[in-house]
């Protein structure tokens, strides 16, 4: 994907959502379970 393309589409947040998926791709089991999903709002 080109840079201007993703600089029209998320320009502030790419970078967080970058960050994010390696986390959860590469850091899983690091992960702290309330925190993750405080973040995306799930509620059980």
């Amino acid at each position: 994907m080109s840079k201007d393309l993703l600089d029209a589409e998320a320009p502030e947040d790419w970078p967080k959502i970058v960050a994010m998926r390696n986390i959860l791709a590469h850091q899983y089991a690091d992960l702290d379970r309330e925190i993750l999903q405080n973040t995306i709002g799930y509620q059980a």
